[in-house]
């Protein structure tokens, strides 16, 4: 299992929000003979990594895995197909995963077909790789990634609210990547009506991500672009009365104290609909909710490579003194162009 930890740990600045995961086949006698590690979103998962370049493994060989085998289809087939179709006959893993989709169903369906399963082996070890994975998922929400692209001070806008474009061609591009990795993006209506933007993945191959519209009082126009150039949206209103016949959407009804959405409330509706990350691209009321409710893992950040001095900030709105202000961690750094691409964890 030490083997496997290792393993996991060569996904530490690319795998979330994905848990780091690591897998190591031996043989009867101890000896390593093949090992994985999930490398990133939409990439193979540990466990077939590992197997992929084996025949059939070996009579007594015994799969060590940092988590639970995944038992259900997402961008990849289930882990626990590979194992059983590899014949391996003994599994030991290192913790449940607390997702929704597995919490011991993995492990029920392995013995029940026969393998010998052993879970809780460096437990601790093993829990210490995905702390931040393991605590969004006891919260029963979705993953939340902020992107926002701004100016090297700061703004989204100049003062006459032009923000076309602040960025260059190679960072809106390049945005187009985290797309293709989360399964919805956020905006609120305001940034909907203002923008009327299509929410699309428009890489060559690329996954579009399910559009999620706070809306609270369904202002939606009927010809928003977002309604035919993609997924069918997720429209998040106040009540029934907001339901429309006119457009070709889900609802998703929130609780409203009168004023807003609870976004949290929202966040866990979400993840019960198999919305596991989301990328949230705006506005700055959107951002704000998301910050006060402590909902952020996340920030994706496009720095121009321009100054404006004036005009609104992705923040605008949220005000913290310098001791309560939330963390920021660097966990990746990219320059494009002229502009900066920063990914941060966020640590309320």
């Amino acid at each position: 299992m030490r083997i496997a930890i290792e393993e996991a740990k060569r996904g530490i600045k690319t795998a979330f929000p994905n848990p780091m995961v690591g897998a190591v086949l031996v043989d009867k006698n101890q000896k390593v003979i093949a090992k994985g590690f999930h490398e990133k979103p939409g990439s193979w998962h540990a466990e077939r990594m590992a197997l992929s370049d084996v025949e059939i493994a070996p009579q007594g060989a015994t799969l060590y895995v940092t988590l639970e085998p995944c038992c259900s289809w997402g961008r990849t087939p289930p882990c626990i197909d590979i194992i059983q179709e590899k014949r391996v006959s003994r599994v030991v893993v290192g913790m449940l995963d607390p997702d929704i989709r597995m919490r011991g169903k993995s492990i029920e369906r392995l013995r029940k077909n026969g393998v010998v399963v052993e879970v809780g082996v460096q437990e601790e070890a093993c829990r210490s790789l995905n702390q931040r994975y393991l605590k969004i998922r006891s919260e029963n929400r979705p993953t939340v990634a902020i992107k926002a692209a701004c100016s090297v001070d700061g703004r989204i806008g100049d003062v006459h609210n032009d923000s076309k474009w602040i960025t260059s061609k190679e960072s809106r591009m390049h945005s187009h990547r985290l797309r293709n990795i989360y399964d919805g993006i956020l905006i609120g209506s305001g940034t909907l009506i203002a923008d009327n933007p299509s929410l699309n993945c428009r890489l060559e191959g690329g996954r579009n991500p399910t559009p999620i519209i706070l809306d609270t009082h369904a202002r939606c126009p009927s010809d928003a672009k977002v309604l035919t150039a993609g997924k069918r949206p997720i429209l998040c209103v106040a009540s029934d009365a907001c339901i429309r016949n006119d457009l070709n959407v889900d609802y998703l009804l929130g609780e409203y104290d009168g004023s807003v959405l609870n976004i949290r409330n929202v966040l866990e509706k979400l993840y019960q609909k198999g919305i596991y990350t989301v990328l949230v691209e705006g506005g700055s009321k959107v951002h704000m909710s998301l910050i006060k409710e402590q909902c952020v893992d996340i920030l994706e950040l496009y720095i121009g490579g321009v100054f404006l001095g004036g005009g609104s900030s992705w923040g605008a709105g949220i005000n913290f003194q310098l001791e309560q202000a939330p963390k920021l961690n660097l966990r990746y750094i990219e320059a494009l162009g002229s502009d900066v691409y920063a990914s941060y964890f966020w640590e309320s």
